[in-house]
């Protein structure tokens, strides 16, 4: 009985030890939408999370422009990992445009094209316009998704680009 009652306690100094380097990695694991409630279990938490660059390096065109500017000042000089979600004429261009300014420290991008191909196919379009001249040294990872109706393109095969095309 007495165990069971300090099992809580136990475990609470348990994570109270961890370091803070620890306590960041295992909130990188944590999807984006519960770090909100996650920063409010406690002080320290708040602080792992507010001032852990690395936690602030994914940015989607699915989140709002204040998110987007905080991650772009909390995530300092670390690698960032883009989203572009490109469907339904919610492709947000002045977030595309702040994101793009920030393009050498590019880790990843990855554009997810909707259903709606004709709005897609000119939003690409713009896109490489505007990337023509644009450098990504730090760049690691492309991908562009399409969903599977479009033909007879599996959603598997890669999608060749060459310097070319502006990438």
């Amino acid at each position: 009985v007495l165990r069971s009652a300090l099992l809580p306690f136990h475990l609470q100094r348990g994570v109270e030890s961890l370091p803070n380097e620890i306590l960041a990695v295992i909130f990188q694991h944590v999807p984006l939408s519960d770090r909100k409630s996650l920063s409010l279990v406690c002080r320290r938490f708040r602080n792992v999370l507010s001032e852990t660059p690395q936690l602030w390096c994914e940015i989607s065109s699915m989140h709002t422009m204040d998110h987007v500017s905080k991650c772009l000042v909390k995530s300092g000089s670390t690698g960032l990992d883009i989203e572009l979600v490109i469907a339904s004429q919610r492709f947000d261009k002045q977030m595309f445009d702040t994101v793009l300014s920030h393009s050498a420290r590019w880790r990843s991008l990855e554009i997810l094209v909707g259903y709606e191909w004709s709005y897609a196919n000119a939003t690409l379009a713009e896109i490489g316009r505007k990337c023509k001249d644009v450098h990504f040294s730090q760049l690691q990872s492309l991908s562009i998704k399409f969903p599977d109706e479009y033909g007879d393109r599996d959603i598997n095969d890669p999608l060749v680009l060459s310097s070319n095309n502006g990438l």
